[in-house]
């Protein structure tokens, strides 16, 4: 993987640039490890670890809620998603994994995790500590939020 920038450029966003084209990348070889399944129906199988609606389904892919529709629909007639009424409230409908679904995304998952060690050398040890960085970085910013740009 290459990526082309001039030398002043700050290396958080270096960091960040290499780890979209990453991730990027190992969504298209894991899409096409599971035959004709799309990028962004390996995403809604990846996400769908607990019940969610539509909405959280859209804000989490960050897609518009229309396209969401024709995704949940795709997964729903390959047997993997199905639509359930909330308990609480009769206009909402979950999004769950059925069992095939379930099976998919762990397959998924455990892909995922390979093809990262395999091509950035990733390891989850590695992972955890860049995240609990991440959080600390995160609770220092609610305690002493940036300023707005001038």
């Amino acid at each position: 993987m290459q990526m082309i920038f001039t030398d002043d450029f700050p290396p958080t966003l270096l960091l960040l640039s290499y780890f979209r084209q990453l991730t990027d990348q190992v969504l298209e070889d894991a899409a096409q490890a599971n035959g004709s399944m799309t990028v962004n129906q390996l995403e809604l199988i990846a996400i769908l670890g607990q019940k969610m609606t539509m909405k959280e389904v859209a804000d989490a892919l960050r897609m518009h809620p229309s396209n969401v529709t024709g995704l949940v629909n795709a997964c729903a007639e390959a047997g993997w998603v199905e639509r359930k009424q909330s308990k609480t409230d009769r206009r909402t409908r979950h999004l769950v994994l059925t069992q095939s679904g379930g099976e998919l995304r762990k397959h998924i998952l455990d892909f995922i995790a390979r093809r990262l060690l395999e091509t950035s050398g990733i390891t989850d040890e590695l992972a955890q500590q860049f995240l609990s960085r991440v959080e600390l970085y995160d609770a220092a910013q609610l305690e002493h939020p940036a300023t707005q740009w001038a």
